[in-house]
């Protein structure tokens, strides 16, 4: 799959071929100095009150396949003001990160995923945020494990972006 024109990350070619990417933006959402630590934080830590329940089938579905999927995710944890690599953020893993982008990745044997953090800094002081999920299918099943996922997985990005977007103006 071809990655879009204005896409802002580099994908490293460890990752292997790309099968899905998406990529959101909000843009001059805010005035005040924030860092892709604490924008990472507030998206992650969004209450969506059907995710629970889609996790919680989702783990029962899939354990038979031999997925990961054993506990429910954890809430994002406290801000820290600065995410290391190796750290945990509800069920992903921080892969890397510099000044203003933080990856976050998990693996299994069907398929492994990146979730890229970026913020923008632009010229009038406002701030732009761009979150991006990108897929590789190791097999079969993990294409046919993505089909089912996607479209809740597009249902509860858009739904963390937008109430992100809210929590922004109020800043």
């Amino acid at each position: 799959m071809k990655l879009p024109s204005n896409y802002p990350f580099t994908i490293s070619p460890e990752f292997g071929d790309v099968h899905f990417v998406d990529l959101l933006s909000l843009n001059k959402i805010a005035q005040k100095s924030l860092s892709v630590d604490e924008l990472t934080y507030r998206f992650f830590s969004i209450e969506i009150p059907f995710v629970d329940w889609l996790f919680r089938l989702r783990c029962a579905l899939v354990k038979p396949f031999g997925l990961k999927g054993d506990s429910l995710p954890k809430q994002a944890p406290v801000f820290v003001r600065k995410y290391n690599v190796g750290e945990q953020i509800v069920i992903f893993t921080v892969a890397s990160r510099t000044h203003n982008e933080i990856v976050l990745e998990d693996e299994d044997k069907h398929l492994n995923f990146r979730i890229y953090n970026i913020i923008k800094h632009n010229d009038d002081g406002t701030l732009s945020y761009h979150n991006s999920t990108v897929v590789h299918y190791n097999n079969v099943w993990g294409r046919i494990y993505f089909f089912f996922v996607r479209p809740f997985h597009t249902l509860i990005v858009l739904a963390s972006m937008h109430k992100l977007s809210k929590q922004m103006r109020t800043l």
